[in-house]
């Protein structure tokens, strides 16, 4: 089980003065098969089949869609560096040169310097809504994954828009997008963002754009191959069906098949003489 604290408060949390914070449990082989489609609403799918009951948390199975995007992104954070480590290692292509280059940062590292930036923003707020204030009367919540799945069939600039006005409470007009958009990304960040970058090949200063969601689903994605090895293995070995192969947490399946090919390499040998 991983125990995550989320950076933002929830309803229950503010009124009991308790951190918030979520239950997941480890991914077996069905969760590792993800779907094709919007890497952010997959992920968050797979989120909804991962968080468990717990009498310590009050994020419950069920609750994904209705986090808001940051706690949703930081639990997709502590998904990958769970399974993978902190260190991202990416590529990027140029903008002057065209030629590609690596992006390499620890993930640990951006959500602690995100956090520290959203600290500073000078915005009242969260309520015991869980709505903050701007001035002028304006009243907003964050996005949520059911925010964004909403929108998710519209054009770029409409969904936005659309988004944005999901989000208002009280006052404020798409017309004012723009300090209402920086307030959310200042309070909310995600991990969904440009990133400083530099060429190494031309040493041109450039942005890429990271996006934890879609990097952790490609993971799983590229190792589907993996992980038809590994239930063919176990099936060939143990005679166990496929729907029990896939329902072993991933860390056992994996220990399960370094067994079984550790004992197919002692069986190859020769023999000693």
């Amino acid at each position: 089980m991983l125990q995550v604290f989320l950076p933002m408060p929830r309803r229950a949390d503010l009124e009991l003065g308790r951190r918030s914070s979520a239950l997941l449990r480890e991914l077996r082989g069905r969760d590792e098969d993800v779907g094709a489609g919007n890497p952010s609403l997959v992920a968050t799918e797979l989120l909804d089949r991962l968080i468990v009951e717990a009498p310590s948390t009050t994020v419950k199975p069920g609750d994904a869609w209705s986090l808001t995007l940051t706690d949703r992104d930081w639990l997709v954070a502590a998904l990958y560096m769970r399974e993978y480590g902190p260190r991202i290692d990416s590529h990027a292509s140029c903008a002057s040169c065209g030629e590609t280059f690596e992006l390499s940062f620890r993930l640990d590292e951006l959500m602690t310097a995100l956090l520290s930036e959203a600290q500073e923003a000078a915005v009242e707020g969260p309520d015991a809504e869980g709505t903050y204030a701007l001035g002028e009367g304006i009243r907003f919540r964050l996005p949520t994954p059911e925010d964004e799945r909403a929108v998710a069939a519209l054009p770029g600039e409409a969904a936005v828009a659309r988004l944005l006005e999901r989000c208002l409470v009280a006052a404020g007009s798409v017309d004012q997008a723009a300090p209402i958009e920086e307030a959310m990304s200042r309070i909310g960040p995600l991990l969904d963002l440009d990133l400083a970058a530099r060429c190494a090949a031309c040493g041109a200063e450039q942005s890429a754009r990271f996006d934890v969601a879609s990097y952790f689903i490609r993971a799983l994605e590229r190792e589907r191959p993996i992980l038809a090895r590994e239930i063919h293995s176990l099936a060939a070995a143990y005679h166990w069906p496929w729907t029990e192969i896939v329902d072993l947490p991933r860390a056992t399946r994996r220990m399960h098949v370094d067994l079984v090919e550790a004992e197919r390499e002692r069986r190859q040998r020769p023999w000693d003489t």
